[in-house]
């Protein structure tokens, strides 16, 4: 062993394919630490985005849930308003009951426009939502499609490194 080790120090091409053989398993170790650390990146970009999205149709379902109690406490002012209006024909000659009918209708109003302006302003936040999570989507589905192209172009780089590393070991084993 040692007399080989003398004899490719003396040789100079032996120590020129042996410097050869070092840089390109640096540049194969290189190659592989890099695409590690880029899969590794990608793999927690797509975690996080999993978990955005999870939480974003979780707080979609909670918007629905408020949007349709609102619509159930709009519905039931509108039977309230229709309640009152028949009330107050029938009660329209007492000028006091009317009085207060006509309070009572006008503070029901107000509750109605309150229940409608909230209703439409969570129609406009779900609205935001449902873009923001097609978005979210969109993305999701390029970055798994950029994450698969990666990963084929690694493999390729692989198998071709792979095969000028074996070709490489069998010139060096020809001379």
């Amino acid at each position: 062993m040692p007399q080989t080790l003398a004899n490719i120090q003396d040789d100079s091409t032996l120590m020129l394919i042996a410097g050869i053989a070092i840089v390109v398993l640096l540049v194969i170790v290189l190659v592989v630490v890099v695409s590690a650390m880029r899969i590794r990146a990608y793999k927690v970009r797509f975690h996080h985005l999993l978990i955005e999205t999870k939480e974003k149709n979780s707080y979609i379902k909670i918007l629905e849930k408020e949007a349709a109690d609102f619509r159930q406490q709009v519905e039931k002012n509108k039977k309230e308003l229709a309640l009152f209006d028949e009330t107050k024909r029938k009660l329209g000659q007492e000028q006091s009951e009317y009085k207060a009918l006509d309070k009572v209708y006008k503070e029901h109003k107000k509750e109605l426009d309150k229940a409608t302006g909230t209703l439409h302003a969570l129609e406009k936040k779900y609205e935001v939502l449902t873009e923001a999570h097609e978005t979210l989507q969109e993305k999701l589905k390029s970055l798994l499609e950029e994450n698969s192209k990666l990963r084929t172009s690694n493999a390729r780089l692989l198998t071709k490194l792979e095969k000028e590393v074996a070709k490489a070991l069998r010139e060096q084993g020809k001379k």
